[in-house]
Order: structure tokens, then C-alpha cells, then sequence
């Protein structure tokens, strides 16, 4: 039992970070904010789900955790600073999905 119980917490750690990705050092190009989100364009593209254009993530904006991480955007856009953005997942947009973005990290 124990040892069913060290495998299965080892793939479901391993399906977790498999979901979840951070990109290269990049800079955000454009931000275009929407009731509730903002969809923030980046010099990199971000792979998986089927929106055309892959250079784009969405951020939901309606948690005190959404609205920390557009303020960061703003600043790394308006400053043209270094970023990583985390994303996991994909959210409906426009009759695709885009890549949800969690955390962004600027870089000096």
C-alpha cells in the first residue's frame, strides 16, 4: 500500500509540472486589457493550445493574484525589462485557446 501510495504521489507531481511551463528571457510587446483579463503579447512563442498566433497569453485579472502579475506587465512593458512568463493551461478566447499565464519574473 505504501509503495502505491509513493507512485501515485510521484506521477501526479510529474503530470503537475508537465502542465505547467515558464518561457525564455523575453519582453512584452503589446498588452490589450478586456473586462477581467488582460492578453499580453511576447517576443517568444508559448506552445500548445490552438490559438493561430503563439506569441500570446492571457491573464485573468479579477484575483488580488491577477492584478499583481498585470502590474509586473505593465511595468516590464512600459520599461522594456527582461521577463519569464509562467503559464499552465489554456482558456477559451475567440474560438481557440490561449495560454494562461500565473507568474511573471523580471529579469535585471
Amino acid at each position: 500500500m505504501n509503495k502505491m501510495l509513493k507512485i501515485g504521489l510521484i506521477a501526479g507531481l510529474l503530470s503537475i509540472s508537465a502542465e505547467a511551463a515558464v518561457t525564455a528571457q523575453t519582453k512584452i510587446t503589446k498588452v490589450m486589457t478586456y473586462p477581467g483579463v488582460a492578453v499580453i503579447k511576447i517576443d517568444k512563442t508559448v506552445p500548445g493550445c490552438t490559438f493561430s498566433n503563439k506569441n500570446y497569453v492571457i491573464l485573468d485579472t479579477t484575483t488580488t493574484n491577477g492584478r499583481s502579475v498585470y502590474s509586473a506587465a505593465l511595468t516590464a512593458f512600459t520599461t522594456g525589462a527582461n521577463v519569464q512568463v509562467a503559464h499552465s493551461g489554456c482558456r477559451s478566447w475567440w474560438d481557440a485557446t490561449m495560454p494562461i499565464m500565473y507568474r511573471l519574473d523580471m529579469i535585471k
